[in-house]
């Protein structure tokens, strides 16, 4: 089957981040995984790197000098001694991860309640790799530590086809693999480490298993828990996993159990006229950004899209006065003065909800912001223009003096007092052309009135809130491409 050129295509960040590493001198290299290496500097898996503690400032510096962050993990899915730093590429379009290693930390996919104090010892034994310029572990060391940490992860592990084919792989890929180095390279390690690494190499996998056990029992030493609070855990650990999967999967809860920005959160609201693809260009981003991190999403508009349920009665007693219009047409002049009153009293209902609605929201956006996630804010209110444009929409000169107006026009300006104080940290405009829009949208816009909306827009300041702005006439890829680079710009 023929390769994805985009899925391998190499990374231009990875390349020059490991030339500048090299060139600082740091002790480094790549401890797990190597057959894996073409795919982490495609970005297509993580980077997995073993540091020396004495270079940890000096690589995490040129790491956040090459635009890596770190974030925060959820504490049940982190580990001692490893740091996670991300890293978005434009030219790309994908996250680069890079987990640095400052300690050997293995075990069950849960806890890895083992520290192996062995972190110089692989250090001074790497091997330099030609074809991508960078440390790699050596062979010997990445067999032993595979036969180590498969114990340490499964019970009776060489039964399993896949870990027998990872072995394998590794005794393959490196023709040079040395048993009498494997022999001296553990004499000053627990026998039990010899003894299986041995008995695979020479695919006794059956005694292997039941040798593993011992291996187990002998690493407690390395264990860092109690054995007891290490089971717990690993079981607790567990079932927060499938939580949190299931709450992504099955329920679209993307703003828990991944990673949060560590320094503070961010909040980006997305404005535009109608038809310039405001929500989906949301959807789509959501999507790619909770790959890594926590990510909230919000809808401050007033059309049904994202509308709480409490707004739905209100579309749905509009759309049946509507289906009934025609049939009132005969008398049109007779009640035109009823008809437009209610219409009128109608409206401000339906606002006065909206504006609870929004102010419900811009509460979580707020909350979701201040707790280290990324929030994506479909609209944003605006008081510079009235009437357009998410602006205030009951009259705001009530000449008549009508109490019932008065108390709309109070409840409403709440709303627009919280959007001016809870402001968001980033305002995107996703401009389009009016021609686009209303071919995009033909029912909602006619051409005079895209122009209008698309010349308001471009009059908005937000009282000097961070703009950016974006062509959405512009094919679908590029946009995403321009929106992210524009997020991932002021999360570092």
């Amino acid at each position: 089957m023929k390769k994805n050129s985009d899925k391998y295509q190499k990374s231009i960040i990875c390349r020059s981040f490991f030339d500048n590493v090299n060139n600082a001198s740091i002790n480094y290299c790549h401890w797990k995984s190597i057959d894996h290496l073409d795919a982490s500097f495609s970005a297509n898996t993580d980077l997995d790197v073993l540091v020396s503690l004495s270079d940890a400032n000096k690589f995490e510096n040129i790491a956040k000098q090459f635009g890596f962050v770190e974030f925060q993990t959820e504490a049940l899915r982190t580990y001692p001694g490893v740091k996670d730093l991300i890293c978005y590429e434009k030219s790309i379009n994908k996250f680069i991860h890079l987990h640095i290693h400052y300690q050997l930390v293995l075990g069950d996919r849960w806890v890895k309640a083992y520290r192996l104090p062995y972190e110089n010892d692989i250090l001074k034994r790497k091997n330099w790799n030609s074809n991508y310029k960078t440390f790699e572990v050596c062979p010997e060391d990445e067999y032993w530590m595979c036969v180590v940490r498969m114990c340490m992860k499964y019970s009776r592990p060489f039964k399993r086809k896949r870990v027998r084919e990872e072995l394998d792989h590794i005794k393959k890929r490196f023709s040079t693999i040395s048993q009498s180095k494997i022999i001296d390279i553990l004499e000053n390690y627990p026998p039990i480490f010899k003894k299986v690494s041995m008995l695979t190499i020479n695919s006794k996998f059956m005694e292997a298993d039941r040798h593993s056990k011992v291996l187990l029992k002998n690493s407690r030493v390395y264990l860092r828990y109690s054995y007891i609070f290490f089971k717990f855990l690993s079981l607790y650990r567990f079932v927060f996993r499938v939580y949190v999967e299931v709450l992504r999967r099955k329920f679209d809860v993307t703003y828990y159990g991944r990673r949060r920005i560590l320094k503070s959160g961010l909040s980006v609201a997305f404005v535009g006229i109608d038809g310039s693809g405001k929500t989906t260009l949301i959807d789509r981003n959501k999507i790619f950004f909770a790959k890594q991190l926590d990510v909230d999403a919000q809808f401050l508009g007033g059309g049904r899209s994202g509308s709480s349920f409490w707004r739905l009665p209100l579309f749905f007693f509009w759309d049946l006065k509507n289906k009934f219009r025609k049939n009132k047409n005969k008398n049109k002049n007779k009640n035109k003065n009823k008809v437009s009153a209610f219409s009128q009293f109608f409206r401000h209902l339906f606002h006065i909800f909206l504006s609870f609605d929004r102010r419900y929201r811009l509460r979580k956006v707020h909350r979701a912001r201040a707790n280290g996630k990324l929030v994506l804010v479909d609209r944003w209110p605006q008081t510079e223009i009235i009437g357009l444009l998410d602006g205030k929409k009951i009259n705001q000169v009530n000449e008549s003096g009508n109490f019932l107006i008065n108390f709309f026009m109070k409840i409403e300006n709440k709303s627009f007092i919280d959007a001016n104080t809870l402001k968001p940290d980033l305002i995107i405009k996703v401009k389009i052309s009016p021609e686009k829009s209303i071919e995009r949208k033909p029912e909602d816009l006619n051409i005079s009135e895209a122009n209008l909306f698309a010349n308001q827009l471009d009059k908005l300041n937000f009282h000097g809130i961070h703009t950016e702005e974006i062509d959405a006439d512009r094919c679908i890829d590029d946009v995403d491409r321009s929106v992210r680079d524009i997020i991932w710009s002021n999360l570092k």
